[in-house]
């Protein structure tokens, strides 16, 4: 579900995508969300759009799923080695890590927010940003809270630049009435290096997140989370994803810079890209996601 103003550009192209798409929708009236969904405390502008089968995936059970089928496949996993870096020749491709060097014939380069130390030469194609994750403990309303749909909260700020969404967004209550709801804005106020440690929400951030997401529209939740957990956006302008053969070496193939939204898609980008390094046309038509386009 997203909630906004009708004038929201958001909602706007999420509406138009879905009648492109034909994907089932509906759209409600504030009269309905107020009666409808009484956790979330509208204005009298605020209208919803609504998906009958959106719904929300396990992001650890996907991915151990994801491996599990790899490994069936008889790909070779290599968890928990990190890449120092890589080489590319006449001869192929080389990558080290922290224990061992590989060689190959072709590289998928999908390294994250470690992209820029990896992809140096598009450095200034992408920012990452640390973002937040809150679970605000539940003051009342429980089982409304747990039949709640996932939704996305528009406030109508700036969309510009690497600004994805100037608002916050939330699950239902699926971790029973002690696990409190799951919330996140996103923050663009400055970058940061991947360090693969946590850095929780310190007291001003957990203020500034209740104050500004919490108090004024889920008013069923509590000022204290249960916890909080940090995550990265490695981001490009206009919140694309990119694509692409390195500039210099056409066996390597780099996709990252998903923006915060690419896991969703992430099936649908994984087996186009294995069409593309198998010698395959991919189904899907990618020169969207080009440098060129990232880079305007």
């Amino acid at each position: 579900m997203i909630l906004a103003h009708p004038s929201s550009p958001f909602l706007r192209e999420t509406w138009a995508s879905a009648c492109h798409y034909e994907i089932e929708h509906r759209d409600l009236s504030n009269e309905v969300v107020r009666a409808r969904f009484p956790m979330f405390a509208v204005d009298e502008q605020t209208v919803a759009y609504s998906e009958p089968e959106g719904g929300y995936v396990r992001p650890e059970a996907a991915v151990a799923s994801q491996l599990q089928l790899a490994r069936g496949r008889g790909a070779q996993l290599r968890l928990g080695e990190r890449v120092r870096r890589w080489t590319a020749s006449a001869n192929g491709i080389a990558v080290t890590t922290d224990q061992d060097t590989y060689a190959a014939g072709q590289l998928l380069l999908c390294a994250g927010a470690w992209i820029r130390e990896l992809f140096p030469e598009g450095r200034e194609m992408f920012a990452v940003y640390r973002q937040l994750s809150y679970w605000f403990s539940i003051r009342e309303g429980y089982p409304q809270l747990r039949d709640m749909p996932a939704f996305v909260w528009d406030l109508g700020g700036s969309q510009r630049g690497f600004v994805h969404l100037d608002g916050f967004y939330g699950f239902p209550a699926i971790d029973g009435s002690g696990g409190g709801v799951k919330v996140a804005a996103e923050s663009y106020e400055r970058t940061t290096a991947p360090d693969g440690r946590q850095h929780p929400g310190t007291q001003c951030e957990i203020d500034r997140m209740y104050e500004r997401c919490i108090a004024p529209y889920l008013p069923w939740l509590d000022a204290r989370p249960l916890k909080t957990v940090s995550c990265l956006y490695t981001c490009t302008r206009g919140s694309r994803f990119v694509i692409d053969r390195h500039p210099e070496h056409d066996s390597v193939l780099i996709v990252s810079a998903c923006s915060g939204h690419g896991f969703k898609h992430s099936a649908a980008i994984g087996e186009a890209v294995a069409q593309w390094l198998t010698g395959c046309e991919p189904d899907i038509d990618l020169s969207a996601f080009s440098f060129s386009q990232a880079l305007r």
